[in-house]
């Protein structure tokens, strides 16, 4: 995939967890999907957690942003879940 400003890159979480560090994405952006819910990032260092329909982001630095149906935007910083 290829965003008008950049690289879009895109891992789908379907059990489990996964952590990431991405660093220095310049133009480029970074999504994790689990199901229904979306992380997207842009340089930062943070875990997603996923188990049947419940799934958890924990920011370890930087900044992401969670997108889930029926929801809101939620914008996590460092330290928050």
């Amino acid at each position: 995939m290829r965003a008008p400003d950049g690289c879009m890159t895109e891992l789908e979480l379907a059990s489990g967890r996964v952590s990431v560090h991405a660093r220095d994405l310049g133009q480029g952006a970074l999504r994790v999907r689990a199901g229904e819910v979306t992380v997207e990032v842009r340089g930062t260092r943070f875990t997603v957690v996923r188990a049947g329909d419940h799934v958890e982001v924990h920011v370890d630095e930087g900044h992401v942003v969670v997108r889930a149906p029926e929801e809101r935007e939620i914008h996590l910083y460092a330290g928050e879940r």
